[in-house]
């Protein structure tokens, strides 16, 4: 058996390493991602790291989606990481407790989400 080696990349549905969302869009998918890995039916469990907002969640199947609408005024868009941690079939030994347990690999790669203008309608303040 061979060692388990970490996932070489991640890759989005859309295209390229930018993702963009149109402001005040409510809660929705943005991306699908999948695992670049040598190693064959392998599972992979994909999470966020560091971003520029607590505005997103990791749905299964590695779909990121965002929980509310960003306001491109307040936050044009930032960069966000996302982890691949591949559950691997080759065992280690944990030194803590003397067990085998899964080699895990993993692999961090970071991309752009663009908050994309839309024009809105004027708000005018009370008169006083």
């Amino acid at each position: 058996m061979d060692a388990d080696e970490a996932p070489t990349d991640i890759t989005a549905d859309v295209g390229d390493n930018n993702i963009a969302i149109a402001e005040n869009t409510g809660a929705t998918n943005l991306a699908t991602f999948t695992a670049v890995d040598v190693d064959l039916n392998q599972t992979h469990v994909f999470s966020i790291g560091l971003g520029f907002d607590n505005n997103f969640t990791m749905l299964t199947g590695g779909v990121l989606a965002t929980i509310s609408a960003f306001d491109r005024e307040a936050i044009p868009g930032g960069t966000i990481s996302l982890n691949v941690t591949a559950m691997g079939q080759q065992y280690t030994s944990d030194p803590t407790y003397g067990l085998n347990v899964p080699g895990l690999q993993s692999l961090t790669k970071s991309f752009t989400i663009t908050v994309t203008d839309v024009n809105e309608a004027p708000q005018y303040g009370s008169a006083t």
